[in-house]
């Protein structure tokens, strides 16, 4: 039985190591993509954060930004749709037409990346998704 117990420990404190390496990984990926793209769009990102979310992939107010530590789980070229995506939002009024203009001017072929994940179950996905399907 302690045996079994041990083995138990050790598979979690491994898969929380993991996780912690992944999540590392993350941040130092949206910190590039950041110094990439801010001054592309002409944006300044005040505060970002990573968290755990179930229903999004990113969401912002108006001096922050948090990214699902999900992400961490993806592709890095959906992580950077992710990343011009909020930003674009500073610069236009939710999902409006400038935004999609705005996105196929900076990032052509980001409705193609989407689209490869367009069934993970988030609310982005699904708001995107039903413009892009229009």
């Amino acid at each position: 039985m302690v045996r079994k117990a041990r083995r138990q420990l050790d598979r979690e404190i491994g898969e929380a190591l993991g996780r912690q390496e992944k999540i590392s990984q993350l941040r130092a990926r949206i910190r590039r993509l950041l110094m990439k793209w801010e001054p592309r769009l002409g944006v300044h990102v005040q505060t970002w954060r990573i968290k755990d979310a179930k229903t999004y992939w990113a969401t912002m107010n108006d001096h922050e930004v948090w990214f699902a530590a999900d992400l961490s789980k993806m592709p890095s070229d959906f992580i950077e749709v992710i990343v011009v995506h909020e930003l674009v939002h500073r610069l236009t009024n939710g999902h409006d037409p400038e935004f999609f203009e705005l996105m196929d001017r900076h990032l052509p072929g980001w409705q193609r990346v989407h689209a490869r994940y367009d069934k993970v179950p988030t609310l982005y996905s699904n708001a995107v998704m039903k413009h892009v399907l229009r």
